[in-house]
């Protein structure tokens, strides 16, 4: 059975370590993988001042989301499950655990920069796609940016996940 709970402040190097690993499903190379723990890391001030729960199986962390309040609109900065609980449903928990604390908050659409390997399921969840944006890796490259919006109740807009 699977569980969710809020992140505390002894997780972010936890949530970071994970982040890499999931990312490392893609056969990343080293090189990029130490830039994105860089750029992706969980700090306690996300944890402090954002949306950012887990997942867990037995006490095991196996995924988490981060969704800033930074902007007006808000953004969904971290979503990553552990790859061997990739493609096992989890994700989609995870997601229908995303909005319903993002209804919670009264978060009316979140913004998502994908990895590109990512943007179908969000396409699948729900999430539009609005073109590209620069990527954080390189100015030479671009990522898939959706906008999730809030609609109806999560029954209607859950209902095909």
């Amino acid at each position: 059975m699977f569980a969710f709970r809020k992140a505390n402040l002894d997780d972010s190097e936890k949530l970071t370590n994970l982040a890499v690993e999931s990312e490392s499903h893609w056969n990343r190379t080293e090189d990029f993988l130490e830039k994105f723990r860089e750029l992706y890391k969980i700090t306690n001030e996300a944890i402090n001042q954002n949306l950012v729960f887990i997942i867990s199986i037995d006490n095991k962390m196996i995924g988490f989301y981060n969704v800033s309040f930074s902007n007006e609109i808000k953004s969904l900065e971290h979503f990553f499950l552990h790859p061997d609980y990739i493609g096992m449903g989890f994700g989609k928990e995870l997601w229908k655990h995303m909005i319903k604390k993002c209804r919670e908050n009264h978060i009316k659409k979140i913004q998502i920069l994908a990895d590109p390997h990512a943007k179908d399921f969000y396409i699948n969840m729900g999430a539009k796609y609005v073109g590209e944006s620069p990527s954080k890796f390189s100015s030479n490259s671009t990522v898939p940016e959706l906008l999730y919006e809030f609609k109806g109740s999560d029954r209607e807009q859950l209902g095909g996940i």
